[in-house]
Order: C-alpha cells, then structure tokens, then sequence
C-alpha cells in the first residue's frame, strides 16, 4: 500500500534525504542501458513478478524509465497505462526490486505544458512560469510515491518541452496561445524548472528529451547555447526521432529530411554535444510506427520488433554506440473505421522465445548489433549479413555498408573477409573473387 504524503512533507523528504550537491554537476554517466516499456503494455507488471524471464536483459540494463503517468498520485491519463499503475507497481515491489537488482530509476515527461491552450491568457510570461512549477509539483509527487514505496529516482527527462511552445511546429492559427518562436524564452521556462529540481533534490540528474527533425540541428544548438547563457549545462539529450518526418518512411508529403540527412545530423549533433560535455543519443524505437498504426490491424509485435532492428542498425552506422542505448516505446492503440483496436507494443515477455517478438529480446540483440560477442567469426568467415553462407549476398551487403551507409555486419570479424583486420570495400572485392573467380576463401581472425 502506498503511503501518502503533503506536498510541504513532499519537499522536506527531497531536501532532507537525497541531498548530494556535488551530483548536479556531473553529467549522466555514458554507455547506460535504459529500458522504458511502453506504456500500457499488457504484461509490464510481469517484469517483476517474473523476473527470470529477463534474466539476460535485466542483467545489461542500468536506467528503468517510467512515465509519470505510471507513478503520479491520479489517475493515468485516458486509462492509458492499462493496469500499470502506481498502487499496481507499489503491490509487486517494483521500485524495490529495480533497487536491489541495481537499475536506477528515471521519471519521464516533466510535463511542461500550456496551461491554456485554447484560451487567451493574461501574461506568456507568467503562463510559462506556471507551467514550469506545476511540471514541478508533477515530478515531485513521482519521485515521492517511488521513494514512499522502497525505491530512488536517479534521472528525470523533460519530455519535449520545446514542442510543447514552439511556434514552427504548429500550422499557422494552430497551437497554445503562448506558442513563441523565440528558443530563448522556452529555456527560460526549463531553466526554472531545472533550477526548482536542482535545489529541491541536487542528487537528481535532470536531461532532456527533444523532437527531431521538428526542432532541427541548428535550433538545437540554439537552445543549448540558450540555457548555458542561463548557468543550465544539460547532463544529457536524447533525441526522439520524428518517424514520420523522416521521406524514407513516410514519404515526401509528410517526410521533411532523408534518412541520409538524419545519419549526417546524427553525427553533427554528437560532436556538437560532446563538446559542451552533454551526453547524446537516439532514442532506439520502431521509426515506422506512427505510419504502421494507420494500417488498421497489421501493425503486430513482429513489424515493431523489426522496425526497431532497422533503426538500431542505422544509428549504429551513423555514430556507433550512442552514450546511452535507450529502448523504449510509445506505440498506442489503433482504429479500426470506428472500432477500437486494443493494440499496444511491443510485448515485454519473454527474452529468450524466438517465435515471440518481445522487447526484453529486442534489447538483447539490439546490444549485440552494438557490440558483437567474441568469437563470431568462429562460425564462417566471410558471412557478412549473417545469413549462414558466404556468398556474393555478403558481398552486396560489404559494398552497401562501406557505400551507402546501410548497416554494419552483425559479426564485424564475419565481414572481415579478407582477414587484414579491416571491414571495407576490399572484402567485398574479395568475396566476389572467391564466389566468381575461384579464389582463395574467405577466413576468420585477422592477421595484424
């Protein structure tokens, strides 16, 4: 049962147990796993009540994300999270049980939001700082209902504030009445509320989440230079990538940039970022989802998980492994004409069942794109696309990845088919001489 508290006794616990004033200048620590189911998916409260059935994840994951939908005191917004509710997690120990499993705990969705969207209010100004303390008192009653009930938040993301005000995202007559196009002014209103986070809990590392390509690179480096002029140095960004902005998924009438563009901005914003310190990374779901849920009833744990795959294997060749590998997912239900479809994934459960589309699996391979296990090159040489054959497929694959920016072999040794200790267009080159020309096969453990 979970116990309840006032909001004066709400700030006295944050100020008086999780104070550590050194913490607040540290950014979040890089090569984190952070895992964060989606949100109404049916079988989340079985991540604790049968936890060997993630063994292998639950073991690689550092950072466990709810929303603050999942942890505040009301109700879930919509009925949207299903049976995952504050009083639900408290009932299987959750918080505790991620305690002693050691995986941090991070709230999602600060909830900046405009407090009239449709109405015409008195003062921007003081309509930004309202929203900035009421995202505040939001996240406070989150992070108290888990500590009241034997957990410790680590993180808090600010969920899209930008997107919330930003004037260039709405169609023209659209939007709060205090949208702004001024950047400055929306990290104005994040820097109160970081500022309120910062001397309520300092041991609280606070980052943000931001649109993409809605918000493009250089309105990000706007933004961050922004809330440095306001003394704020972000710990970390993750970029939520607009799938259906992006022409290779949904097409030029919806799309705003290519996919090419996005590997290429990918790169610009890491170094950009790594040079004010701040830790970067692509939030790792299924790009072509916003699209899939109009395709009435196809849209299956398979298309997600594979989805997922696809953009994992892009990420991974644009910028290798982000500093933090987030796994998450927002997918909602769909409609069918008018019928409710009660749709959620991906499934979480369980890790190791290869005809089940789960996320716990997902995460397990996506960490294997990233970092391939040893000894891959033990089963054949030359298997590039990791299909079971050494052929001229691999061959096709080496000059797609070394060219076109197409995915990384699964088992860099596999594609080292020359065996010379590199992965470029002279394996392929290589391949195609063996498959066509006779020559000397491909061989695993390269030759320094």
């Amino acid at each position: 049962m979970k116990t309840v508290f006032s909001h004066t006794a709400f700030l006295f616990l944050l100020a008086t147990t999780i104070v550590c004033p050194s913490a607040r200048s540290q950014p979040a620590d890089s090569s984190k796993v952070w895992y964060g189911p989606s949100m109404g998916s049916a079988d989340m409260l079985q991540l604790f009540t049968n936890p060997t059935q993630w063994d292998s994840a639950r073991s690689r994951i550092d950072v466990f994300q709810f929303l603050t939908h999942h942890v505040n005191t009301w109700p879930c917004m919509g009925g949207l999270c299903n049976s995952n509710t504050l009083t639900n997690f408290a009932q299987v120990q959750a918080f505790t049980k991620l305690d002693e499993w050691g995986i941090e705990i991070c709230i999602e969705g600060a909830g900046i939001l405009p407090q009239t969207p449709f109405g015409t209010p008195v003062d921007c100004s003081l309509e930004r700082q309202i929203a900035a303390q009421n995202a505040f008192n939001w996240t406070v009653d989150a992070i108290i209902n888990v500590q009241a009930n034997g957990g410790t938040v680590r993180y808090v993301a600010i969920d899209e504030p930008i997107r919330r005000w930003y004037s260039p995202i709405y169609p023209p007559l659209d939007g709060p009445e205090c949208k702004t196009e001024d950047l400055a002014e929306i990290a104005a209103m994040v820097a109160d509320f970081i500022t309120l986070m910062n001397n309520a809990a300092p041991s609280i590392i606070v980052g943000q989440i931001i649109l993409y390509p809605e918000i493009d690179v250089e309105g990000i480096k706007t933004y961050v230079a922004e809330l440095e002029n306001l003394g704020i140095n972000l710990p970390f960004i993750h970029l939520d990538v607009h799938g259906l902005r992006i022409i290779d998924y949904a097409g030029p009438i919806y799309g705003r940039v290519t996919l090419a563009q996005l590997k290429a901005d990918l790169l610009e914003l890491e170094t950009f970022l790594h040079a004010h310190n701040i830790s970067f990374a692509p939030i790792l779901i299924d790009l072509s989802f916003t699209t899939q849920l109009f395709q009435f009833g196809q849209y299956t744990d398979e298309v997600y998980y594979e989805g997922a795959i696809d953009w994992i294997n892009e990420v991974n060749s644009a910028i290798g492994q982000p500093d933090h590998l987030i796994f998450e997912s927002w997918a909602r239900p769909q409609y069918s004409d008018t019928d409710l479809v009660s749709v959620i994934t991906p499934i979480n459960l369980p890790e190791n069942d290869t005809s089940i589309f789960s996320h716990t699996r997902l995460i397990n391979e996506g960490l294997a794109i990233f970092n391939p296990p040893p000894g891959c090159c033990s089963d054949l040489g030359g298997d590039a696309n990791d299909d079971g054959e050494a052929n001229v497929g691999d061959a096709v694959y080496l000059i797609s990845y070394v060219f076109k920016g197409g995915p990384a072999p699964p088992c860099l040794d596999e594609g080292d088919a020359n065996f010379d200790c590199n992965v470029n267009v002279g394996d392929a080159v290589y391949m195609i001489s063996y498959v066509f020309k006779g020559g000397p096969p491909p061989a695993c453990g390269c030759v320094e």
